[in-house]
């Protein structure tokens, strides 16, 4: 079993989070926008949800820093 979560992993993460921002952009289209960390890192916060989220966060972040920025992923389904 693999420590780094899966793009599927990453949309169940993310589905109650999206927005019309970069959050819901990586959600939708897999793309990684400059200003999507700053977003992950408010919603990491103890303001931003419970623990058990902020964990979840904090794995997504991991896979954002490994992954870069990108465009939208072709055949990225949401």
């Amino acid at each position: 079993m693999s420590d780094y979560l899966t793009d599927a992993e990453v949309r169940d993460i993310l589905r109650p989070l999206q927005d019309d921002g970069p959050v819901g952009r990586l959600y939708a289209t897999g793309e990684i926008a400059d200003e999507l960390m700053l977003e992950l890192t408010a919603l990491a916060s103890p303001e931003g949800g419970g623990d058990e989220q902020a964990d979840r966060i904090m794995e997504v972040i991991q896979y954002v820093t490994r992954a870069g920025y990108r465009p939208p992923v072709k055949g990225w389904t949401a």
